[in-house]
């Protein structure tokens, strides 16, 4: 139980202080009349690593919570 709530914490957090201010970066940089490609290039970068992350997690999530309904 203890390490799906820190899974869904981990995702939380993640997606609060990673992802969300990742998308607001490239979209304040995308409205700039020349857009840093370098810059936007970086985000994407890092943004792209979390969603992996972020997919890894939630399947660790789905596999412990099926152990735990199981009653494993």
């Amino acid at each position: 139980m203890i390490a799906a709530l820190v899974v869904t914490a981990v995702l939380a957090v993640q997606g609060l202080i990673i992802i969300l201010p990742s998308n607001y970066l490239i979209y304040q940089e995308m409205i700039k009349e020349t857009p840093g490609q370098e810059r936007i290039a970086r985000i994407s970068r890092r943004y792209f690593y979390s969603i992996a992350l972020q997919g890894a997690l939630q399947l660790g999530s789905i596999l412990i919570t099926a152990k735990f309904s199981v009653g494993l």
